[in-house]
């Protein structure tokens, strides 16, 4: 679920902007080896 739209995961309609957030999240990790948010909860 990290790499998961908002949009995704309540279920709602999606398109190629989500791909493009979760490539972003992704990058992040790559760059910073850090995962974004990682001091919140799954269910934030």
């Amino acid at each position: 679920p990290e790499w998961m739209a908002p949009e995704v995961l309540r279920d709602e309609p999606s398109n190629e902007k989500c791909d493009v957030y979760s490539f972003g999240v992704i990058l992040w990790e790559l760059v910073t080896m850090q995962q974004p948010w990682s001091s919140l909860n799954p269910a934030q």
